[in-house]
């Protein structure tokens, strides 16, 4: 990328005998929003730690506008970091938790007391600046979090599973705050996560990882609409993997049609469950011992109740096909 503002170069980690990381490269532009998203162990938190400074890789480089960081200490590369943990003194108030930083790098009271203030508002806890993290539920204390990793204005902005101890609704609503913070904010910004929906909804790209590798990185409609390997189509969403001799085909769900039994079109299955998920149905359906996922929108089931074991037709449109080799 020509325009990178933060490059990873060819980084590997090894703990022991096991590869934590091989081979990890991929750019970042100034501004921009990237998740790393991965199963459990697939190396995205110790990636983020490399760049974090809190871990060294074994070989490679990380460069920050062109200059080489990767030796160089975390209090050196002015980076903010929220952790899932939260990590917040128990016996400091909010604006004292967020204060902390600001007095160890020098800022005078003044200038402190003025940008906790600033902080606060900006994470909307203006009202709760006096209180301790034991008295704020769980979305509260991490927007102190993010508030003090952004206090002494950061170069660039880490986040390591942020919100996966929150709730859904909590989780949800967290979410879009942050990405319309990032947005105001224009920072930088690499968040680890293994929620797919987070990924999507949140980055500008996505970095897809598996097994200490890096599987694909594009824009979410890039990894949903044409995932570059059989691992990112099964880990992003659902799919349907239909096998052909040599190669496997895969369509999501939205994109197979349910026809009514008397249609001339698509070709015979049966019913085997239905599921009603609010703005959809999802079908379970058989054809031909090939069992298939579709989902049908629900206001195209107005006046039909299909059952388990009513006959349907179904069609597969050849432009939302997706093929891969057999290994």
């Amino acid at each position: 990328m020509s325009d990178a503002y933060l490059d990873i170069r060819e980084i590997s980690k090894r703990f022991g005998s096991f590869s934590a990381l091989r081979n990890i490269a991929f750019s970042l532009a100034k501004g921009e929003f990237v998740c790393l998203l991965g199963p459990s162990g697939c190396g995205k938190t110790t990636l983020l730690r490399i760049v974090a400074g809190l871990e060294s890789p074994d070989e490679g480089h990380v460069l920050l506008q062109g200059r080489d960081i990767t030796r160089i200490p975390p209090a050196e590369r002015r980076f903010g970091i929220v952790f899932q943990s939260y990590a917040l003194f128990p016996n400091m108030t909010a604006r004292k938790n967020i204060a902390y930083g600001l007095a160890c790098r020098g800022m005078d009271a003044e200038a402190t007391d003025a940008r906790v203030r600033e902080v606060l508002r900006l994470v909307h806890l203006e009202h709760l600046g006096d209180k301790y993290p034991a008295q704020m539920s769980g979305g509260q204390q991490q927007r102190v979090a993010l508030a003090r990793a952004l206090a002494p204005s950061p170069e660039m902005l880490l986040l390591d599973e942020p919100l996966s101890a929150l709730d859904a609704k909590v989780r949800a609503e967290l979410r879009q705050e942050i990405r319309s913070l990032q947005k105001e904010l224009g920072i930088t910004t690499v968040m680890v996560t293994h929620d797919q929906e987070e990924a999507l909804t949140m980055a500008d790209r996505v970095v897809v990882m598996n097994e200490a590798e890096l599987e694909q990185i594009g824009t979410p409609t890039q990894i949903y609409e044409r995932p570059a390997s059989v691992f990112v189509a099964d880990f992003i969403g659902t799919i349907n993997f239909i096998e052909r001799g040599d190669r496997l085909e895969a369509i999501r769900p939205e994109h197979i049609r349910v026809l009514d039994a008397a249609s001339r079109d698509g070709h015979p299955a049966t019913i085997r469950s239905v599921e009603f998920r609010g703005p959809f149905y999802r079908m379970s359906l058989c054809q031909n011992e090939q069992l298939l996922v579709a989902d049908v929108p629900a206001g195209r089931m107005e006046g039909w109740r299909p059952r388990e074991n009513d006959a349907v037709r179904i069609s597969i449109p050849e432009e939302f096909l997706m093929r891969y080799p057999v290994r």
